[in-house]
């Protein structure tokens, strides 16, 4: 994971998002592990063609343990201005709302706990 940065493709004068994957590690061969997965998840999701998954445009590897995922922009809110102050009682709501909708609501399996 890394930060998301809003930038201009000038070549195709067009917003993009570009992912900045940060692969520095103490062991070298964790960076390039995690190299390797980044770059096979960016081809399979360059792959789906599919309104719900975002587009992949390049991948850019310029640095040893820096790589960056440019990607089509979506412009929304942000999860920290969903989520952030001034929406109170946000998380019992949601609560409450799964208990109607539930399996208590559906007259399932009562007090039990699914271990991971």
């Amino acid at each position: 994971m890394g930060p998301v940065w809003r930038a201009v493709d000038e070549v195709l004068d067009r917003q993009v998002a570009i992912k900045e994957m940060r692969l520095d590690d103490r062991e070298a061969e964790d960076a390039r592990v995690r190299r390797e997965r980044s770059l096979r998840e960016a081809r399979a999701t360059a792959r789906i063609d599919h309104p719900n998954v975002v587009r992949i445009y390049d991948v850019v590897q310029e640095a040893a343990d820096r790589l960056w995922i440019v990607m089509d922009l979506v412009d929304c809110r942000s999860l920290e201005q969903v989520l952030g102050p001034g929406r109170p009682g946000r998380r019992g709501r949601g609560r409450a709302d799964r208990d109607r909708t539930g399996p208590r609501a559906a007259g399932g399996a009562r007090g039990r706990r699914a271990a991971p």
